[in-house]
């Protein structure tokens, strides 16, 4: 195979592993902002996020035309061939180069799904708080109680669900 080739998967590949590096420092900070309630800062990862993933996307099309490159070499379809395969195809250097970016974006990624599990927890916390909340405003009070038990006062939400 080309060693040109090799040199450029190896170069999309450690771009993309970076790509997904920034991205778990990313999620580190959108948890700190969801723990901190600040909407701002956490507005401000998310727009960062977005940013990086179309990075990385335009990473990942770059690295699928050299695996249509290979494929064509190795008469096998693109689809079918992994970053095992391509390991396994070459030679060093690249062949460390491509097996540490891999191992690189696998932890990347499992990083990536644990902390949003636990950012979608939060969310799911948060919003459960809004929700009671909103609910303890909006619902109608039967009434308040003296210390025996009498009715003093008929009283209605806070916030009039119909405004």
């Amino acid at each position: 195979m080309p060693e040109e080739l090799w040199e450029k998967m190896a170069r999309f590949l450690e771009q993309e592993a970076e790509a997904y590096a920034d991205l778990v420092t990313l999620g580190k900070k959108k948890q700190e902002a969801l723990l901190k309630g600040a909407i701002s800062d956490l507005d401000k990862v998310v727009r960062a996020e977005q940013v990086l993933i179309g990075r990385t996307g335009r990473i990942e099309e770059k690295r699928w035309k050299l695996q249509q490159e290979v494929s064509s070499i190795v008469n096998k379809p693109a689809s079918e061939i992994n970053i095992g395969d391509m390991i396994s195809m070459s030679q060093s250097p690249h062949r460390e180069l491509l097996f540490s970016s891999r191992d690189s974006i696998r932890n990347s990624i499992e990083q990536i799904r644990g902390l949003n599990d636990v950012n979608s927890e939060l969310i799911n916390q948060s919003l459960a708080y809004v929700n009671f909340m909103l609910n303890a405003l909006t619902s109608r009070m039967k009434g308040a109680y003296d210390q025996e038990g009498e009715v003093i006062q008929k009283a209605s939400g806070i916030v009039d669900k119909k405004a």
